[in-house]
């Protein structure tokens, strides 16, 4: 053990008004303890609950029948207990206030794909990248570089009405802000992204690529 390798009990040890404060160097313990927890947790929740997510496990929407409901609530925890996805960088020193994030360019929306939010980003930071790589081959050099980067994404299997799903999160979350009722929305970015695809899109991925290749085709529509 080194002078600097100093344990947390220690260093309050070394505070007596913290210590007095609390009336006992136990209590002084304890409150440094819970407050630390209080902290992790806080800043856990804000992560989880971000655009309503915490919402997709406990609720049962309407819109889904039992089964899909099971289904949906089995992928949020598959997802949450994955360190890939759930993972949150914790800012010590104590209690402080931590917001919970909507991500929607324009008004809030909930989310009705798990932490769609994560996988967003990930496909994201791999195109100017993907571009560099393959232009022609754009899809392939993104799903090569999340191969690598994010295995969770890579080998997750969804149904197409997950996908649906995900498509409402991401057109709230990376489309052009529009007066156009959502459904409106979703089926014009549907009809695109398949067309520029030639085919119904099969992953997270495809949706991204597919937005990607039409954006200059969606800004006179909105």
């Amino acid at each position: 053990k080194t002078a600097d390798d100093v344990s947390w009990q220690e260093t309050l040890a070394q505070r007596p008004h913290e210590i007095a404060q609390a009336g006992s160097f136990r209590e002084a313990l304890y409150r440094r303890l819970s407050g630390t927890i209080d902290s992790v947790f806080t800043q856990l929740l804000a992560f989880v609950d971000r655009n309503s997510n915490l919402s997709l496990f406990g609720d049962h929407i309407g819109r889904d029948s039992d089964d899909v409901h099971v289904l949906n609530r089995e992928l949020w925890l598959s997802l949450f207990c994955d360190a890939s996805v759930c993972s949150v960088r914790i800012e010590s020193g104590g209690l402080k206030r931590f917001d919970v994030v909507n991500d929607a360019r324009a008004a809030p929306f909930v989310a009705r794909f798990p932490f769609s939010f994560v996988f967003s980003q990930v496909v994201e930071s791999t195109r100017k990248q993907a571009e560099k790589l393959q232009q022609d081959k754009l899809l392939d050099s993104v799903n090569r570089l999340i191969s690598l980067n994010n295995p969770a994404l890579d080998k997750l299997q969804l149904s197409a009405h997950q996908l649906e799903n995900f498509l409402h999160d991401f057109v709230h979350i990376r489309g052009i802000p529009s007066a156009l009722s959502i459904d409106s929305r979703l089926r014009i970015y549907r009809h695109l992204i398949c067309k520029s695809l030639g085919r119904d899109f099969q992953s997270i991925s495809e949706i991204h690529v597919g937005l990607w290749t039409i954006e200059t085709t969606l800004q006179p529509i909105f």
